[in-house]
């Protein structure tokens, strides 16, 4: 098959030339002649796709340089008809691969599932395994038990993806947060992504992980020329230390020299074995105590959110405050939800959704999401996602909120801040922040509630309230300045 760029080297198979940028597979610079096509092969190779689609793409290049030639390729990348009919699927597979860089920014997975049917039998079969249970929300939805296969049929419609298990045979939309390819290090209970030290080291240290607990993460260290990809941040005697996994030019991994490992997955096996000079030897990954929020309430709702208000279960009254009063409760019976019911008259339906449109987009860890809203009628419902210890300011005055530590306190304020820092970076105001419009969840989670409510209500029910047209005590004064606007 030309020049083979695979060789044997103690049963091991690796690449001779290129470097390998990333866990599953980098591609070779001999790969495609021109550097642009080279570029884009290996961004598109470097996420995951498997082995065989990339040396099916090989033999397609190569025959497409050589057209004029009338020999035949060999070599079981699946060319055995004529050289016409050899011709023509060589070109069916390069374009494949090529059509697949508008791959959507926000997907996780290798792969951009699409309605082509030549180009989904081309490709590789796109099963993912389950990261958590998920209960259907709506007839639409798959359920699915963690650990199941599935089989990903079209990844193109943003967080919602449609997907068939192979367990039932049942096809329907699933949160894309919920799975990971199948022997991916995404799929890795260990492999935490995209997580700070400061945030390794807050997880590691909850009483439920004991010595020996650890963290695979992205290492922060973005600088390219560097070869460290990975870190490893491990609990030992109460403290955690922190390890740089770094990257051999020729794929390998290793946190010392002496030893190296052709993939993070053996690397994790070795020293789970044997410390082999880390403080301790891997026991346990750090627990995950929570499933990931889903962005929308279900795939139906991503886009249409007015919701029929019937669909709505009232529950136990979490507060009430200046927009109105706020309930614990369920959307189709089996989704717990917040519900905001604002004040009759308090503000115009058709300012609020315009408001509301925009407050959808925002998508902070430290923000509240608003899943759908009520504004065919009075009063006006806002649903949210549901924080259990309701706002700060009541909290802080529980006897759990005043047994919060220093420490605790100030990262609680840090995650304020990093909602607000998100916000100004969006451009978008709030106009009242304060400790009643912070919401606390489980393990001292908090988030920013009501931004943009402020500027929606109505004069004369906001001057009543407070005595003036915004609270000038915990008011910026750009907020000030642009209360009218």
């Amino acid at each position: 098959m030309g020049n083979c760029f695979y060789k044997n080297n103690h049963s091991r198979r690796r690449p001779v030339c290129g470097r390998s940028s990333d866990v599953r597979g980098g591609l070779p610079p001999c790969f495609f002649s021109g550097q642009e096509q080279q570029q884009q092969q290996q961004q598109q190779f470097a996420q995951g796709r498997d082995l065989s689609m990339l040396l099916r793409a090989q033999e397609a290049t190569m025959m497409l340089r050589n057209q004029g030639d009338t020999h035949q390729l060999t070599g079981g990348a699946g060319f055995s008809h004529s050289p016409g009919e050899n011709m023509s699927f060589a070109k069916n597979i390069f374009n494949s691969v090529n059509n697949n860089n508008n791959m959507p920014t926000n997907s996780k997975l290798p792969f951009n599932a699409t309605n082509n049917n030549t180009d989904r039998n081309l490709s590789h079969r796109n099963i993912c395994i389950a990261l958590y249970d998920y209960e259907d929300r709506t007839p639409e939805d798959l359920k699915f038990q963690k650990g199941e296969h599935l089989e990903i049929i079209d990844d193109t419609q943003g967080d919602w993806w449609l997907a068939e298990s192979k367990a039932t045979g049942l096809k329907g939309y699933i949160p894309s947060n919920y799975v990971a390819p199948l022997r991916s290090i995404e799929a890795e209970p260990w492999y935490f992504g995209k997580l700070r030290r400061v945030d390794a080291d807050k997880k590691l240290m909850m009483p439920e992980n004991e010595d020996g607990a650890f963290i695979i993460r992205d290492s922060e260290n973005k600088d390219p020329n560097q070869t460290n990809i990975f870190s490893l941040s491990l609990k030992d005697n109460n403290v955690v230390k922190h390890y740089r996994i770094r990257q051999l030019d020729e794929g390998g991994f290793f946190i010392t020299r002496k030893t190296t490992f052709p993939t993070i997955q053996e690397l994790v096996e070795h020293y789970s074995r044997d410390a082999d000079g880390l403080c301790i030897n891997l026991r346990k990954p750090c627990v995950r105590f929570d499933k990931p929020d889903t962005k929308d309430l279900s795939y139906k709702t991503k886009d249409e959110w007015e919701i029929d208000r019937a669909s709505l279960t009232f529950g136990e009254k979490l507060g009430s405050g200046q927009f109105g009063q706020v309930y614990e409760g369920r959307w189709n019976l089996n989704t717990p939800v917040a519900i905001k019911m604002l004040k009759e008259g308090s503000m115009d339906p058709k300012d609020f959704l315009a408001e509301a449109q925009v407050m959808k987009g925002l998508d902070h860890e430290n923000l509240i999401k608003l899943f759908a809203v009520c504004t065919r009628e009075e009063p006006i419902l806002i649903v949210t996602e549901l924080m259990r210890n309701g706002c700060l300011l009541d909290y802080l005055q529980t006897k759990q909120g005043k047994q919060l530590s220093i420490r605790m306190l100030v990262n609680m304020a840090e995650q304020i801040a990093k909602g607000m820092a998100y916000l100004e970076r969006m451009k978008y105001v709030h106009r009242d922040l304060a400790a009643r419009n912070i919401l606390v969840g489980e393990r001292n989670l908090v988030k920013i509630a009501d931004f943009g409510l402020a500027r929606l209500i109505k004069e004369n029910e906001y001057e009543a309230r407070m005595g003036t047209r915004f609270p000038i005590k915990w008011t910026a004064p750009e907020a000030a300045s642009l209360s009218n606007g």
